[in-house]
């Protein structure tokens, strides 16, 4: 009876990938999260006031990602050196 709310729990993410029940130690508290592959996709559930609420990674967009930089030449390029042969 101490688990049952475990059976409520969703069985897949939304993308489709297996949930797992996991323990978090430092909140000491049973979740469901996903992994593809055997790696965490960002994806849980986490059973708040009686329901199961589902959290999403920040897809790479909302991360703020940046434009790669240019490249620009401050200078002219260099010659190339001379080996002395020996």
């Amino acid at each position: 009876p101490k688990h049952h709310y475990l059976l409520d729990a969703p069985v897949k993410d939304p993308d489709g990938h297996p949930a797992v029940v996991k323990f978090s130690r430092k909140t000491r508290e049973q979740f469901v999260a996903s992994e593809r592959d055997g790696t965490a996709t960002g994806w849980r559930a986490m059973f708040v006031d009686g329901k199961w609420v589902e959290e999403r990674p920040a897809t790479a967009s909302a991360k703020g990602k940046r434009a790669p930089k240019k490249k620009t030449r401050t200078s002219a390029p260099r010659a190339k050196s001379k080996r002395s042969a020996g």
